[in-house]
């Protein structure tokens, strides 16, 4: 069990790696990027074991991705997009879109119903997640706490 659990955490770091790849991040901001991913992961991994909400899963997930992307701009001065989207890339439903819509091809209503809501609220999570962490982030260094100022 705890095989399958290392194995998902390497791929999703290995996944934000090469999404990073693919789109130009810097060398020095590579592993930080697919870091993100990977301890994301965790997180999602950690809270299914909690519950089996989709929405809830991934509200958490992307929450600590935002933040955990928050801090490392700071830290390595630059946006915040450079780790957040690697980070979130792990959990973007696509067999779920892929599913509901070979369903919808398969005129199978009962299937589509079932992953369209769960890919609605894996969607929904993700972003409602990254919604709010950005704002308590904003609110958090519009304070000036230390270590979250912005930089300039």
């Amino acid at each position: 069990m705890i095989q399958r659990y290392i194995i998902q955490v390497i791929a999703a770091g290995l996944g934000a790696g090469g999404y990073s790849i693919l789109f130009n991040i810097r060398r020095d901001k590579l592993l930080y990027a697919s870091a993100g991913g990977s301890l994301a992961w965790i997180i999602y991994i950690l809270a299914s074991q909690m519950t089996t909400n989709a929405f809830i899963t991934n509200m958490l997930a992307a929450a600590f991705a935002t933040l955990y992307s928050e801090i490392f701009a700071r830290i390595k001065k630059a946006p915040t997009t450079v780790f957040l989207i690697p980070s979130i890339m792990p959990m973007i439903p696509g067999g779920g879109l892929f599913y509901t819509m070979s369903a919808v091809i398969n005129n199978n209503s009962e299937l589509f119903e079932k992953y369209f809501i769960t890919t609605i609220e894996t969607a929904l999570g993700i972003s409602i997640g990254i919604m709010f962490m950005s704002l308590i982030g904003v609110k958090l260094v519009k304070k000036g706490l230390p270590g979250l100022k912005k930089n300039r």
